[in-house]
């Protein structure tokens, strides 16, 4: 027995009792009153380490110089290894928990979460594509069709889908079930995703959900910009003319090329007034066919290689091939991580319409003395009206300094109350720029009309919700710390818990409107 290790203070000075108490205690060698003391002392953080010494050298040095003389080797150590130590670490991690090695992904998310210039400049504004050595360490190769081979059986083969243009080709891209089993408990074969490639690109949709490493990125991803996400796995052969027609997604998408490469053409938004009986975030899908006519020219055009990202706004149509590659040349792997702000109705839009309903309000548009649908608005007032709010990485850097506060909840209430004060007026503002004729008061008035401040704190109450679920569900598909039987059982858990949360929200405003119509009634 024995102590084998000394205590390092380099920035506390102890006084004359404390010190000797501690000698004494070492000495003794009880650690139970040992570590009492420790807790007594006014420690900073890091303060405090423990390292591996000679007693009988401890006995003949004195402690700051012993503590000094460690604190440099180990420093030493570190900085000589820490690349080869992480690497070691990320092994042990991939080996024991079945886990992607998640460092590389989270210093890569945070990177770009963290890019006041990809804020500023590209976030909901305009595609970009972002390759370099940071990426392509991270990405390439990150899922290969190895992968897929041997976790295809976690994801079930009812949602396993091939993309497809409508047959009688008036409608857009529509989703053919992967290979013959009618089976809901079945799950995916890796045979039927191959002999589907022949025919088109092979979507698992949610696949982050189903499947142990992307479930991993998929916490990292939420992790890092703390806002839902859903992750899409696609596979497409190579020499494919068109591995996915003209189409827009609800989601902001960060494509991460794994294995093979891809052409893609970004286009800008065509004006949601062209067709106001489409949604402008699902164009090209289902029986509404997009044109590349309507489109004009590419603002963004690129051969995605592995190792590299494209961001790709939400409402930006797009589409890809791989006709550039030969018959023999490597299958296309991509993952798709979208973030989910507009599935989840974390945009001013829903806002405004559960403002609107709570007060009995028509949540159509009055534009020129008519009621119109949203789409008839002009193509920057719908996107400034989807606008994301400013939740998660999104709040980052108009959140003022708050570091006066005395405690720390005081902090967070401050924060909050930043937060609230800043949505109402954004709120505000684009309620009455949609409809100045309609809504002709100042923005007090308004915001205390339509009570948005209740609004735009069950907004908040609302993200919270989504974020914990979404945080479970997706430490469960990495590690599994719920006792469902297959990944089926334990998504569908999960996904009934997230639509819930949704169907509170919208009855929220309901009920405001039905107390509305109630009160008519009785006046």
């Amino acid at each position: 027995g024995g102590w084998s290790s000394v205590l390092m203070l380099p920035s506390v000075r102890l006084g004359r009792q404390q010190l000797q108490a501690a000698c004494l205690l070492l000495l003794l060698e009880l650690p139970a009153c040992f570590s009492f003391c420790l807790s007594s002392l006014p420690l900073r953080r890091g303060a405090f380490r423990c390292f591996s010494s000679p007693i009988s050298r401890r006995r003949t040095c004195p402690l700051r110089l012993t503590c000094m003389q460690h604190e440099e080797r180990v420093a030493g150590e570190i900085e000589g290894r820490e690349l080869e130590d992480a690497r070691s670490y990320d092994r042990m991690t991939e080996m024991f928990s079945g886990s992607l090695p998640l460092r590389p992904w989270e210093r890569f998310l945070q990177s770009i979460a963290g890019s006041k210039t990809f804020m500023e400049e590209y976030w909901a504004k305009k595609p970009l594509l972002f390759k370099g050595k940071a990426a392509e360490e991270v990405l390439a190769r990150c899922f290969t069709m190895a992968d897929v081979a041997s976790h295809a059986q976690e994801y079930p083969s009812t949602y396993a889908a091939q993309g497809c243009l409508a047959p009688d080709g008036k409608g857009g891209w529509y989703m053919r079930k992967v290979g013959a089993s009618r089976d809901e408990t079945s799950m995916t074969s890796f045979a039927d995703v191959q002999q589907s490639l022949r025919d088109g690109t092979v979507v698992l949709n949610s696949a982050g959900a189903y499947i142990s490493p992307l479930a991993a990125i998929s916490l990292s991803m939420l992790e890092a910009f703390m806002l839902p996400v859903g992750l899409n796995l696609y596979i497409t052969a190579a020499g494919m003319q068109t591995s996915a027609p003209p189409h827009t997604d609800k989601q902001d998408v960060f494509v991460f090329q794994s294995q093979g490469r891809k052409h893609w053409r970004v286009y800008r938004p065509p004006p949601p007034a062209l067709k106001v009986s489409a949604d402008p975030f699902a164009r090209g899908k289902g029986p509404d066919k997009l044109l590349l006519e309507e489109l004009g020219e590419p603002i963004l055009e690129t051969v995605l290689e592995a190792g590299q990202m494209l961001y790709v706004p939400a409402g930006f149509p797009h589409t890809t091939d791989t006709a550039q590659d030969k018959e023999n040349e490597e299958t296309s792997i991509h993952l798709t991580v979208g973030i989910d702000t507009h599935i989840w109705g974390m945009n001013f839009a829903f806002l405004r319409q559960l403002a609107l309903q709570r007060k009995g309000e028509k949540t159509l548009f009055l534009l020129e003395g008519v009621d119109r649908d949203v789409t008839a608005l002009q193509v920057d007032q719908y996107f400034s009206l989807h606008e994301p709010l400013p939740l998660g990485f999104l709040m980052t850097t108009s959140m003022p300094s708050i570091e006066d506060a005395d405690t720390r909840s005081e902090r967070l209430r401050n924060a909050e109350k930043f937060l609230v004060d800043k949505m109402v007026k954004q709120l505000a503002t684009k309620i009455k720029e949609a409809e100045p004729q309609r809504w002709t008061q100042d923005l007090p008035t308004l915001v205390e009309t339509l009570e948005l401040g209740q609004v735009v704190s069950q907004a908040i109450l609302h993200y919270r919700k989504v974020m914990a679920i979404q945080r479970r569900m997706y430490l469960d598909g990495k590690i599994g710390i719920s006792p469902a039987p297959n990944s089926l059982v334990r998504v569908k858990h999960y996904m009934s818990l997230l639509d819930k949360v949704m169907e509170e929200a919208i009855a929220w405003g309901r009920a405001g409107s039905t107390r509305a119509a109630d009160q008519l009634e009785s006046e």
